[in-house]
């Protein structure tokens, strides 16, 4: 009966806000809704131990049996910046009835539209009101194909970024973030760009822990994207010199794992600097991976897998 973490209302309703920052908060109540900001942010294990379990109770008031059921009850809503870890997938895997129960692609069609948008910004800087207009006609057809639609059990997955709060934030302050920030970070924090992860993957490291991001060359990259125009299938070609904590004066590093359903090469380097600290230190540096899986290669999958290492490094020769 503590009121420290509680909003109460004069008609006897409460918003308990919980914190997995404070050990035992979420111990102890009943609940009968769930509101999760930045759910990205949160250690899953633990919130379906601790604190989903809490959200039960008052079925005789609110429930499918009570005299005025409310069919939100005991549900949940959950807000998030888009996933980039393996750990955070269960977020978007909300979505996947959009597929498997409709037939529509929303992920792909999703990104597609993310790409569309990032053809604005161009447009934006020509002040080619035109082109600015002809390219948000044909993201608005692109959105008719996902619109919102509920699962088979009741769930809702919707997908937004900053360009769907333009009236808000203004097309300046997407311009603002896009000069500031490096390609991958806007892609994911403003764009919300679904980032693609390998599935059946022995292992499932804690990238918060374990992985970084490689260094992007992002000058390089976004120097290549506005040379091409923003052509897609250019900038999809991977090249080495994308990683800028690649020394091309040092030897590589080369590790490799056959498996049957994927085979995998990663690319290392002794380095006197730590790209996590900023600090001057020898460092085993991670600067690439290459995977290939069954259902996607047209060769045997270690051939297919040589070739690609091959090809990055011929093309940045």
């Amino acid at each position: 009966m503590k009121y420290d973490n509680v909003i109460s209302f004069s008609n006897g309703n409460a918003i308990l806000m919980l914190s997995q920052d404070r050990a035992g908060s979420a111990r102890g109540p009943n609940v009968d809704y769930e509101i999760a900001d930045e759910a990205l942010t949160l250690n899953k294990e633990r919130y379906d131990q601790e604190t989903s379990p809490k959200n039960r109770g008052n079925e005789e008031l609110w429930g499918r049996s009570a005299r005025r059921p409310i069919e939100w009850h005991h549900g949940f809503h959950y807000v998030s910046s888009m996933p980039h870890c393996i750990e955070q997938k269960w977020l978007t895997d909300f979505g996947k009835y959009y597929e498997d129960e409709l037939g529509i692609l929303i992920f792909s069609i999703w990104n597609r539209i993310v790409k569309m948008q990032l053809e604005l910004i161009p447009a934006w800087y020509a002040k080619n009101l035109e082109l600015f207009k002809n390219i948000l006609l044909e993201i608005a057809r692109l959105r008719h194909q996902m619109l919102p639609a509920t699962s088979k059990d009741g769930v809702l997955f919707t997908m937004a970024n900053a360009f769907d709060n333009i009236e808000n934030v203004g097309m300046s302050y997407i311009v603002r973030e896009y000069e500031k920030q490096t390609l991958l970070t806007f892609l994911v924090e403003i764009m919300n760009m679904v980032v693609e992860k390998v599935e059946d993957c022995y292992y499932q490291l804690d990238e918060q822990k374990h992985v970084y991001f490689s260094a992007t060359n992002d000058s390089y990259i976004r120097d290549l994207a506005e040379n091409t125009d923003w052509n897609f299938d250019k900038l999809a070609a991977v090249d080495s010199r994308q990683d800028s904590d690649c020394d091309p004066t040092s030897p590589l590093e080369v590790s490799s794992d056959w498996g049957s359903k994927i085979c995998l090469l990663s690319v290392g380097q002794e380095r006197q600097f730590d790209f996590v600290t900023k600090q001057t230190m020898p460092t085993d540096n991670f600067i690439n991976e290459f995977f290939v899986k069954p259902d996607t290669s047209s060769d045997v999958m270690i051939h297919e897998l040589v070739d690609q290492f091959t090809e990055l490094l011929l093309q940045s020769h």
